[in-house]
């Protein structure tokens, strides 16, 4: 299956895959030159794949396997000032809050989240960004192929972000194991970027 070239009007989130609360399994797919695009909101997630829904007790479980994630552009452009700035999260893939994903044996490449020269917007996450609490499982990231992705400011590869509940933050989650990440590029964090997370990063 292929899903390519997708420019939904006024689309914010999974330009190519959309995952709300269900646990799909997608294999052996190029989910590829996706394009986020939309004038009606200054937040974009997920340029090839969004995830998300589930609860802390209970994350959802989609499976990620074997795919060319490739191409895929996310893209909210500049913002008008400090206070009315744009974000692009996850050129390739967005994990959401109670998103625990198995990710595994894809090769993620070229995709951006995104612009250097955009002023007021942040582009996190040129493969991936993620913002999972999920703690038991968590989302397991390993034996990919991570290449020349990009982003603007955090995790030209990977960007673990951090949740923000009005007093402090809130530490992401994840296990990134075995993968290979090379040539991605960003401001901060050219192949992984973390902010306050418990993410564990192995070979």
């Amino acid at each position: 299956f292929r899903t390519h070239t997708g420019t939904p009007a006024n689309s914010i989130t999974g330009g190519g895959v959309f995952i709300f609360n269900s646990e799909p399994t997608i294999t052996d797919n190029e989910i590829v030159n996706n394009v986020l695009s939309s004038t009606a909101t200054r937040y974009f997630w997920g340029g090839g794949i969004y995830m998300s829904g589930g609860s802390y007790a209970d994350p959802i479980q989609p499976v990620v396997t074997n795919n060319l994630i490739d191409g895929n552009v996310n893209d909210a452009g500049p913002g008008q000032n400090q206070h009315s700035a744009t974000s692009s999260l996850g050129g390739g893939l967005y994990v959401g809050l109670y998103a625990a994903p198995t990710i595994s044996g894809n090769t993620i490449s070229y995709n951006v989240a995104g612009t250097i020269s955009a002023a007021n917007h942040t582009g996190t996450g040129g493969a991936m960004t993620v913002y999972s609490l999920a703690y038991s499982p968590r989302p397991e990231i390993s034996n990919n192929v991570i290449r020349e992705n990009s982003s603007a400011n955090f995790g030209g590869g990977i960007n673990f972000g951090q949740i923000y509940n009005g007093s402090f933050y809130i530490p992401t989650r994840g296990l990134v194991q075995n993968n290979i990440l090379e040539r991605n590029v960003s401001y901060r964090g050219g192949g992984i970027q973390s902010n306050t997370s418990h993410a564990l990063i192995r070979n």
